[in-house]
Protein backbone atom coordinates (compact mmCIF):
# COMPACT_ATOMS: atom_id res chain seq x y z
CA UNK A 1 0.00 0.00 0.00
CA UNK A 2 1.29 3.42 -0.53
CA UNK A 3 1.77 5.93 1.95
CA UNK A 4 -1.13 8.76 2.36
CA UNK A 5 0.35 12.42 2.38
CA UNK A 6 -1.63 15.49 3.62
CA UNK A 7 -5.22 15.55 2.72
CA UNK A 8 -4.70 12.13 0.36
CA UNK A 9 -4.69 8.90 2.42
CA UNK A 10 -4.75 5.25 1.73
CA UNK A 11 -7.12 2.88 1.54
CA UNK A 12 -8.06 -0.66 0.29
CA UNK A 13 -10.77 -1.49 -1.56
CA UNK A 14 -12.92 -4.50 -0.31
CA UNK A 15 -12.70 -7.59 -2.14
CA UNK A 16 -15.82 -9.39 -3.14
CA UNK A 17 -18.96 -8.74 -5.74
CA UNK A 18 -19.53 -4.86 -6.56
CA UNK A 19 -22.27 -3.65 -8.87
CA UNK A 20 -21.40 -0.43 -10.61
CA UNK A 21 -23.13 2.25 -13.08
CA UNK A 22 -22.16 5.39 -14.82
CA UNK A 23 -24.24 8.52 -13.55
CA UNK A 24 -24.21 11.41 -16.15
CA UNK A 25 -25.42 14.89 -14.42
CA UNK A 26 -25.05 17.04 -11.49
CA UNK A 27 -24.11 15.13 -8.41
CA UNK A 28 -27.66 16.14 -6.73
CA UNK A 29 -29.76 13.97 -9.11
CA UNK A 30 -27.16 10.51 -8.25
CA UNK A 31 -30.12 9.38 -5.69
CA UNK A 32 -31.77 7.57 -8.88
CA UNK A 33 -28.43 5.91 -9.41
CA UNK A 34 -28.04 4.39 -6.25
CA UNK A 35 -32.00 2.91 -6.49
CA UNK A 36 -30.70 1.47 -9.76
CA UNK A 37 -27.92 -0.60 -8.23
CA UNK A 38 -30.07 -1.76 -5.12
CA UNK A 39 -32.31 -3.00 -7.43
CA UNK A 40 -30.29 -4.94 -9.58
CA UNK A 41 -28.45 -6.23 -6.31
CA UNK A 42 -32.11 -7.44 -5.05
CA UNK A 43 -33.04 -8.94 -8.67
CA UNK A 44 -30.36 -11.24 -7.73
CA UNK A 45 -31.38 -12.01 -4.54
CA UNK A 46 -28.49 -9.81 -3.04
CA UNK A 47 -27.91 -7.22 -0.28
CA UNK A 48 -25.85 -4.38 -0.04
CA UNK A 49 -22.32 -5.02 1.70
CA UNK A 50 -20.38 -2.20 2.90
CA UNK A 51 -20.16 1.26 1.72
CA UNK A 52 -20.15 2.33 -1.72
CA UNK A 53 -18.24 4.56 -3.62
CA UNK A 54 -17.91 6.70 -6.09
CA UNK A 55 -15.08 7.61 -9.22
CA UNK A 56 -15.31 11.73 -10.24
CA UNK A 57 -14.47 10.98 -14.09
CA UNK A 58 -15.16 14.99 -14.33
CA UNK A 59 -13.55 17.88 -13.36
CA UNK A 60 -16.37 20.94 -12.55
CA UNK A 61 -13.81 23.01 -13.15
CA UNK A 62 -13.06 22.49 -16.61
CA UNK A 63 -16.59 21.33 -17.34
CA UNK A 64 -18.90 23.99 -15.66
CA UNK A 65 -22.04 22.32 -17.08
CA UNK A 66 -23.44 19.86 -14.64
CA UNK A 67 -24.82 18.03 -17.38
CA UNK A 68 -22.22 16.51 -18.61
CA UNK A 69 -20.03 15.42 -15.42
CA UNK A 70 -19.54 11.63 -15.14
CA UNK A 71 -19.56 9.86 -11.96
CA UNK A 72 -19.25 6.08 -11.95
CA UNK A 73 -20.61 4.82 -8.56
CA UNK A 74 -19.96 0.84 -6.99
CA UNK A 75 -22.01 -1.13 -4.21
CA UNK A 76 -20.54 -3.71 -3.10
CA UNK A 77 -23.06 -6.63 -2.36
CA UNK A 78 -23.35 -10.48 -1.27
CA UNK A 79 -25.56 -13.25 -2.56
CA UNK A 80 -27.90 -14.63 -0.26
CA UNK A 81 -28.21 -17.99 -1.50
CA UNK A 82 -31.50 -19.59 -1.08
Amino acid sequence: MIPGHGDVFASELPGGHTAHTWHIGPYDNMETAYRALEAWIAERHGKPDGAPWEVYRSDPVKEPDPATWQTEIFMPYHLDYI
